[in-house]
């Protein structure tokens, strides 16, 4: 057989398609940075201001990995491409069409979601895309959606306001409440937005959701854990403030504001990660057989 003979054998065969599928995923994932280049630029710009970020800059890293630990599971896996694939393509695409639009960061994320995971269905097939469905949704945790989280920073700063005022009084400590403000003595303070507890929700659910799948145990194990992050966000919260309330009773304005502030905050960080490990323990940590 001739060289050429060979290198057309090999363009034609096995190791030519995967060459031209490697090829179309760098054209498309190319294209898709172009498509999201500016928008996701100024979705990143609100990522790192807005005070309920969570962390979720951290989010294509934690997906990038969670596909590495996957390449030998999706190398096993023939390339059976499908067109359904397309319609989740054309619903990320109005979903961009619809943020860029609106300016809604929300929509943003959802739509660069909706349109690699459609890529992967598309060229790779509904095994490859659900095997990557978790590790693509997980993109989802890269910004948070400012609308709809404050529409409930409100409650949760009147919940935490209240709870919290109730151990200073069953300490004998005199606490007035109004609205969301807690005056303890000559001290008043304000829980606003930075406050309300959001940061550490956003934070604890994308860890929370992060270990339950990657833990072995049952579906509805792993959302209990998920769930977790709720109630342990909202008391990890209430102890900051009740830690700030007896500080500041003891040493003054030092941990109001500044380091001290920000000191009291990952201590009460370190209190909602191990409360956390605590209720993975008792629902992860060992593998059932449970269905």
């Amino acid at each position: 057989m001739t060289a050429e003979a060979q290198v057309e054998e090999k363009l034609t065969g096995g190791e030519g398609r995967n060459l031209k599928l490697w090829l179309y995923v760098a054209l498309l994932g190319i294209g898709v940075f172009a498509a999201y280049w500016r928008s996701m630029q100024w979705v990143t710009h609100l990522s790192l201001l807005h005070v309920d970020t969570g962390g979720g800059l951290f989010a294509p890293i934690v997906s990038a990995y969670l596909v590495w630990q996957l390449r030998d599971e999706l190398r096993g896996l023939k390339v059976t491409g499908t067109h359904w694939g397309a319609l989740a393509l054309a619903l990320g695409g109005l979903l961009f069409l619809a943020g860029l639009w609106g300016m809604f960061s929300t929509l943003l994320t959802l739509s660069l979601v909706t349109v690699v995971w459609g890529l992967v269905v598309w060229m790779g097939g509904i095994e490859r895309g659900k095997k990557l469905l978790f590790p693509i949704g997980y993109l989802a945790f890269l910004v948070p959606a400012p609308t709809v989280l404050d529409s409930i920073s409100l409650p949760l700063r009147l919940f935490s306001t209240h709870v919290s005022a109730i151990l200073p009084r069953m300490l004998g400590i005199e606490v007035r409440v109004q609205g969301t403000e807690v005056i303890i003595g000559t001290y008043r303070g304000m829980i606003d937005a930075p406050c309300s507890g959001l940061s550490y929700l956003l934070t604890l659910a994308a860890c929370a959701t992060l270990v339950a799948y990657m833990s072995e145990t049952t579906f509805w194990r792993k959302v209990i854990l998920s769930l977790s992050a709720i109630p342990i966000a909202a008391l990890a919260n209430v102890v900051r403030i009740d830690m700030s309330y007896m500080l500041h009773e003891a040493f003054g304005n030092v941990f109001s504001a500044g380091t001290g502030h920000a000191l009291v905050g990952m201590v009460v960080l370190v209190f909602a990660t191990l409360s956390l490990l605590g209720v993975w323990s008792v629902t992860c940590h060992k593998p059932t057989g449970d269905s």
